[in-house]
């Protein structure tokens, strides 16, 4: 079973104690979703958030997730159309 920890301090990710590289806007996300742990975060806080002032297509945070979800395919994304995306944990 792998085990995974993020330094809220240094934004960064960890799986099994080994530093996983994100770029960031990947790091961006990522602190936006487990600050919000099973909440939808909406699309303009986001793109707000993770862009700042600069304009991004239509594709730009799918395309953002879809990079996320590679590299750490199980962290459980889900996305909520029209609304946002949610990072989902499940207590144990």
């Amino acid at each position: 079973m792998r085990v995974y920890t993020y330094s809220t301090e240094l934004c960064e990710l960890y799986k099994d104690g080994v530093l996983i590289k994100l770029n960031h806007k990947q790091s961006k996300l990522l602190a936006l979703l487990i600050d919000n742990l099973n909440h939808t975060v909406s699309y303009e806080i986001l793109v707000d958030t993770i862009w700042d002032l600069d304009r991004i297509s239509a594709s730009g945070l799918r395309t953002l997730v879809y990079s996320l979800r590679k590299i750490v395919p199980e962290l459980e994304i889900l996305s909520h159309s029209k609304m946002g995306y949610t990072l989902q944990v499940l207590a144990r």
